[in-house]
């Protein structure tokens, strides 16, 4: 029998339960932006697959940088 490649969602969950200690660490403030940074890496789940990288933190860490870029570009466009 072959072996089959864990998916994109296990690979992400896996990573993720690694990063519990970290964030167990952080103050309730910065708790609450790593999860919402999470809920959006959880989201781009295709496009992270879809990245080919192999290691699963550089795709992830793009999505959080593109996810904080478009909330900032939000907020600027909210300041005009």
């Amino acid at each position: 029998m072959g072996r089959s490649i864990p998916s994109i969602s296990h690979r992400l969950d896996s990573k993720i339960v690694q990063w519990q200690r970290f964030v167990k660490l952080l103050n309730a403030k910065e708790r609450e932006a790593f999860l919402n940074l999470i809920s959006s890496v959880k989201n781009k789940r295709e496009a992270i697959a879809a990245a080919d990288e192999a290691d699963l933190g550089v795709a992830i860490l793009l999505a959080v940088v593109v996810k904080m870029k478009c909330d900032l570009d939000e907020r600027d466009k909210n300041r005009d």
